[in-house]
């Protein structure tokens, strides 16, 4: 009705048309043309209002690019020789299907039945960095699932970690689970074409016989199309699932695991707060059985112990290198460790395994093999420098608690009171040099810490009685005398101190309304602290809470 009689009398595309310059696409847009067309808008406005994309980023939609009235020249016989792949090339293989909803006239997820979307789907399998965005439009609103975060959820996430994350879960949780459904049904053989020659000669090169010639009923390698593509979508969709305990979960694991050809996986669960074992079981159901390489992130969920012995227990055998990021998963101790170490593959080459924030014992963070082979639990630790992790930023108010009520650890304090001594020294933070060393020995300094507190055993003296004077600035020894005149000036030295202060203490009270007593209780207790500080160096790494660069003393006042 619209473009065809408008594009006919110069034979060019509506874009050519329209355009008054070159429009090379930012992203290929693949969606079956009988979705209404107020619906397709309304999913492109929102990608692009949720990935923050730029005023002329450029859409490639074949009824506007291609010249309906010379068809041939667009379509040939090899599809990567027509316009569609040719676009997609242009834009780095970066995709955004869009779906529709079920009707009266329509399945749901019309685009897994079509040839031609099946096809522009099949090439994202050999550029597997390239974003796959997933988009629908209801009666509710828009539904977007992207791979990755979008722009404005990164700037979330630098701001403060998991935030992002927590962001684009709640986005992606109400995606409609009959369209998951339909992308696990997907079957190339049953996809249809408007064009039936169309179909032919897709099928035809994925079965690599003579493009001109009738396709195959059955090919080995529909098989293996059909099992990509379905686990692509399964990898897709499987984060929502499991964060909304979807029906379609065992489904989707399934889907991924069947997937025999792949060798590397990654799969970004962070932020899944609520991700328990039970979810945990559902990523060792997707494990595809002849993976190599493998990355894992589900920072901040609920997985335990029994979720590191299980996943351990259930990598595969051909596994060469697998990357963990569980950081702020507090329900994994010791014991989950020393399973998970004992039940790893024997063909396992590289390791990385982040457990920051975790209740395993100086188990902060594993570079290689023999870091956790090497990794003693607390129950087998040897006596010696004190150290704490809380497992989240450590306050003032908690570090001074800790300090003043901790007196030794373990088998150490067991051996003091053993020796007939009532107790050890007070425990005193580290100094920044003290604690870097220390950390980093223990290998627990890394960018991006932000749990630790390291605590030495102080033998500084806390006495508060008064100080002798027995000798002068330069070592000299004084007499009696010498020495009585010295005490008396430093006494009248720090009653004029005390008399400013008092002084000072007036008009502060003056000024705020306040009494002298309340105005010295509060100078007081700032010096109190200040006295605190100056007897401990608190070290901690890479606070969120602060800019960077911040002072303790800055931070407490």
């Amino acid at each position: 009705w619209i473009i065809r009689p408008a594009t006919k009398p110069k034979n060019c595309s509506m874009v050519e048309m329209l355009a008054d310059s070159a429009q090379p696409p930012d992203w290929f847009i693949s969606h079956w043309w009988g979705e209404p067309v107020l619906h397709f808008l309304r999913c492109v406005e929102f990608t692009v209002a949720m990935r923050q994309l730029l005023e002329d980023a450029a859409f490639w939609v074949c009824a506007y690019a291609n010249r309906q009235h010379s068809l041939g020249q667009e379509i040939c016989a090899d599809p990567r020789q027509t316009s569609f792949y040719k676009a997609l090339e242009v834009a780095d293989f970066k995709v955004l299907l869009i779906l529709n909803g079920g009707t009266e006239d329509s399945e749901p997820g019309m685009p897994f039945v079509r040839i031609w979307c099946a096809f522009e789907e099949a090439c994202c399998l050999e550029h597997a960095e390239s974003p796959l965005d997933v988009v629908t439009c209801h009666e509710e609103g828009v539904e977007l699932i992207t791979r990755g975060l979008t722009t404005p959820e990164e700037r979330l996430e630098r701001e403060r970690t998991g935030s992002g994350m927590a962001r684009k879960t709640a986005r992606e949780s109400s995606f409609p689970v009959d369209l998951i459904e339909a992308g696990l049904a997907f079957d190339i053989r049953q996809a249809q074409a408007s064009v039936a020659s169309d179909r032919d000669h897709i099928l035809n090169s994925v079965a690599g016989f003579d493009l001109e010639g009738i396709p195959p009923e059955q090919h080995p390698n529909y098989v293996e199309v059909n099992t990509r593509l379905r686990s692509l979508f399964a990898r897709t969709f499987f984060r929502s699932a499991l964060s909304t305990a979807s029906p379609v979960r065992t489904g989707l694991a399934s889907a991924i695991s069947a997937d025999r050809s792949r060798t590397d996986m990654k799969l970004n669960l962070a932020g899944l707060t609520d991700a328990g074992d039970e979810e945990m079981e559902y990523v060792v159901n997707s494990l595809p059985p002849h993976l190599c390489k493998f990355s894992l992130e589900m920072q901040g969920a609920s997985i335990g112990d029994a979720s590191m012995e299980r996943l351990a227990s259930s990598l595969p055998q051909s596994i060469e290198a697998v990357a963990l990021e569980f950081s702020g998963c507090r329900n994994i101790s010791d014991v989950g460790l020393e399973a998970f170490r004992s039940k790893i593959p024997s063909a396992l080459q590289s390791l990385s395994l982040s457990l920051t924030g975790t209740s395993v014992w100086k188990g902060n963070f594993f570079s290689s093999l023999e870091s956790l082979r090497n990794w003693q639990p607390l129950c087998d630790e040897e006596p010696g420098p004190v150290w704490w992790k809380p497992g989240f930023a450590l306050s003032w108010k908690l570090a001074e608690d800790f300090v003043k009520r901790t007196r030794g650890v373990g088998r150490e304090q067991a051996r003091w009171e053993a020796d007939g001594k009532s107790d050890m020294n007070d425990n005193r933070l580290l100094t920044t040099p003290q604690a870097q060393s220390f950390l980093q020995e223990k290998g627990a300094l890394y960018p991006g810490e932000d749990q630790w507190a390291a605590v030495r055993n102080g033998s500084e003296s806390d006495s508060e009685e008064e100080e002798e004077y027995d000798m002068d600035a330069r070592g000299k020894e004084l007499t009696a005398e010498e020495a009585r005149l010295a005490a008396e000036e430093a006494r009248a030295v720090e009653a004029a101190r005390l008399a400013a202060g008092e002084a000072r203490a007036r008009a502060l009270a003056a000024e705020a309304g306040k009494s002298v007593e309340e105005v010295l209780k509060e100078i007081k207790e700032r010096n109190a602290k200040r006295a605190l500080i100056q007897k401990m160096d608190w070290i901690q790494v890479g606070d969120a809470t602060c800019p960077p660069g911040t002072t303790w003393s800055e931070k407490i006042g």
